[in-house]
């Protein structure tokens, strides 16, 4: 008998199962590995014409709207990304598994399919009842957990005939396998999907569903849930095992809960075969549930060959989906900001479902409003960007939608009949036959609703959809929520070190001061008191600099203590204000250094009500930074503009952007931290704090982006008066 490792080499060698996922799983290394190149990567794709043809027409569909399209494979890769490919490749390898495979006398694969969904079926309503966060990843694992049984009666027929002989005669499934074959089906589909990169979850749901109850009672919920499915399905097909009494003992749940599980599972799955057009077969209610008997009674919801394939096809699409989804909620965990977050989710919306148009409208809890928003990728960003749905009079869809917890689906005819003109806006805007609204919560607390186009599809076909919208909205609302709590945490921390950096500055700068000052003026007595030797006053003048040096840092103490005392706002023209700055500056700091100066400021920018001062203090902190990190000379850019909503003027933004050497990123995270510098000994890693505190104070915002040895540019956004800051934020 040959060993583990011999089988799994057999097996890895078989083209009848497995060459094609292998150069997936390559293809799926190399988008994993931030130093793969892109032509290996467009390489590996165009070994395989399915994945090519899969690529080309993603790339080429009418979600890009490209103007021409693309024929080349390595352009087609550049433009959809490493993440988008790897889905591709996920989907592919789960495809490739359900292609090709035949019935045979000592193997059902209608029954297969029977036992697999209603495992499926069932391990998800025990995901419900037990509040798991991925009921969808349940469903999967259930129905791929007997996967290996598919590879043994492929790769060994011989042997596999020899084995439904002897577990006809009894005894345990696992042990005849590794008698007779050398490793169990278990085994073989963990190994499998691991190849695939599926979730360890659920490659570990797949390896011990068939170990011991007290074995199982250690392991994480996605492997107890697949275990207790398996138990339940084959309690259900007449098989004596007790399964539900195991139920508290598992995962804690009453056995009348376990019950509810099952209630009714066997109508699920004949209803979900049908709606997919799947051919299954039941097992007589006396014979082991196995899917090898050949004796089970035939449910065909499609007894033409066409429709079977149809059917198995349509299985194919809900498990590629399937899997996408569960590496999209890996992936969105690992998203750290609002703009990857919604990235990710209109990634797996345009995958899923085609949608052309994928926008968010978040909820403001204090004024009930949704405002509008999608990713920077987004190709609708503009479009969708600050558009409010009115918090007055009726109701929209979307906030009906977000109130009622509940999926929307509108068409023509609905939106005439229940909308409001904002509703109408909007369905004219998606330009499709369709939209959903899908409410996003989080223990009650609404964050928003995400809306999509679909293509033209009969309602059953879009209600058999709402399972996985519902995950997707649940995940996303997920995220969103976890980066403002992580967003405000910051800020919170942020406020605490500020006020502790002012403490401190305030007692540095009373303490320090006084003794300066002293040291100071006995200098410059000794100056007027020693003879005018060269040497002499060439040693007391580096003294006096020094000082002087130790003053300016104080002065920055001084600065950052006092940042919030007097408020005194004026009427003030930016540019006008900027002008004069910049000529003083321009004179006194750039030119000396060799740094060009160039000023695009807008002609029509708007007055705003604002502090001069300290406007003055924070262009004054951010030029002086730019040119320090510049000591060989470069160019710094100063640009205005009006901050736009529709046709309304929210206030001003100064962009001041500097061709340096750019920002490390191990800094940037903490930027405007109070004692956060990139710059040498002398300086106390105020300034941008300081600017900073002062920007809030202004009732704005200040945001930072740097690209490594391209420069760095700082955005501060004004508001038109404090009045309506919260419009910038």
């Amino acid at each position: 008998m040959m060993s583990k490792e011999e089988i799994l080499v057999q097996i890895e060698e078989s083209t009848l199962l497995l060459s094609l996922p292998h150069i997936l799983v390559k293809l799926i290394d190399a988008c994993d590995d931030e130093n793969t190149a892109v032509s290996n990567i467009a390489s590996l794709v165009a070994q395989d014409s399915s994945m090519s043809v899969k690529v080309l027409r993603l790339v080429n569909s009418s979600y890009f709207g490209l103007s021409r399209p693309f024929s080349d494979i390595a352009q087609a890769v550049v433009y959809l990304g490493g993440d988008t490919i790897k889905n591709l490749a996920i989907t592919a390898s789960v495809q490739q598994v359900f292609a090709g495979f035949k019935n045979g006398n000592e193997f059902n694969i209608d029954l297969f399919w029977y036992n697999s969904l209603l495992t499926a079926s069932i391990a998800r309503r025990l995901a419900l009842a037990t509040n798991h966060s991925n009921p969808g990843e349940a469903y999967l694992a259930g129905l791929l957990h007997n996967i290996g049984q598919l590879i043994l009666f492929n790769v060994f027929p011989t042997a596999y005939k020899l084995l439904q002989q002897k577990e006809n005669s009894g005894g345990d499934e696992c042990d005849h396998e590794k008698q007779l074959i050398g490793i169990t089906h278990c085994e073989l589909g963990s190994w499998l999907l691991k190849k695939w990169k599926m979730s360890p979850l659920i490659t570990d749901a797949t390896l011990y569903h068939h170990h011991s109850t007290d074995y199982i009672k250690e392991g994480f919920p996605l492997v107890k849930l697949t275990y207790l499915a398996n138990k339940l399905s084959e309690e259900q097909n007449g098989k004596q095992v007790n399964a539900v009494t195991l139920a508290g003992d598992i995962l804690g749940i009453t056995p009348e809960q376990a019950e509810d599980a099952t209630e009714n599972a066997q109508e699920e799955v004949t209803e979900i075969a049908a709606n997919l057009e799947i051919r299954i077969s039941l097992p007589k209610a006396t014979n082991s549930t196995k899917p090898h008997n050949p004796q089970a009674n035939s449910l065909s919801t499609a007894e033409a060959p066409e429709q079977s394939i149809a059917g198995h096809k349509a299985l194919i699409q809900y498990i590629e989906n399937s899997s996408l989804l569960t590496n999209f909620c890996q992936n969105l965990v690992q998203q750290d900001d609002q703009d990857s977050i919604l990235a990710a989710t209109e990634e797996i919306i345009r995958i899923l479902w085609a949608s052309k148009t994928v926008f968010f409208l978040l909820h403001n809890a204090e004024t009930m409003a949704l405002t509008g928003t999608t990713s920077s990728k987004n190709p609708d960003c503009d479009l969708f960007r600050d558009l409010k749905l009115p918090d007055n009079g009726r109701p929209s869809l979307a906030l009906r939608s977000l109130i009622s917890e509940e999926i929307f689906t509108c068409n023509g005819n609905f939106i005439a009949a229940n909308s409001t003109l904002a509703d109408e806006q909007i369905f004219n805007i998606a330009n499709s036959s369709s939209i959903k609204y899908l409410p996003m919560l989080v223990k009650k607390e609404r964050i928003g609703v995400i809306v999509l186009s679909l293509q033209s599809k009969s309602e059953k076909d879009t209600r058999n959809l709402h399972e996985q919208m519902q995950l997707v909205a649940k995940q996303t609302a997920i995220a969103l929520c976890m980066n403002e709590m992580r967003r405000k945490e910051k800020e919170k921390i942020l406020a605490e070190q500020m006020a502790t950096a002012a403490l401190a500055a305030s007692k540095v700068v009373h303490e320090v001061n006084n003794p300066l000052g002293i040291i100071s003026n006995y200098l410059r007595l000794l100056e007027i008191k020693l003879p005018k030797e060269q040497g002499m006053q060439q040693e007391l003048q580096v003294l006096n600099e020094e000082i002087s040096r130790i003053s300016r840092i104080i002065e920055q103490f001084n600065n950052f203590s006092t940042a919030a005392t007097t408020s005194h706002t004026t009427t003030l023209n930016v540019n006008d204000l900027l002008q004069q700055m910049l000529r003083i500056l321009d004179t006194t700091l750039l030119e000396p250094k060799g740094i060009k100066l160039i000023s695009n400021l807008a002609p029509s920018l708007t007055a705003i009500d604002t502090e001069k001062d300290k406007l003055k203090q924070i262009i004054i902190n951010l030029v002086k930074n730019a040119s320090e990190a510049m000591p060989e000379g470069g160019s710094i850019t100063i640009t205005t503009s009006n901050i736009m909503s529709r046709d309304k003027i929210l206030g001003v933004r100064i962009d001041i952007r500097d061709n340096g050497p750019g920002i490390p990123e191990t800094i940037k995270s903490n930027l405007f931290s109070p004692f956060m510098t990139t710059k040498t000994h002398g300086h106390s890693g105020l300034g941008l704090s300081v600017v900073h505190k002062t920007t809030q104070k202004l009732g704005g915002t200040i945001e930072c982006k740097t690209v490594n040895k391209q420069g760095t540019c700082f955005s501060l956004s004004l508001p038109l008066n404090l009045s309506v800051a919260n419009s910038l934020r």
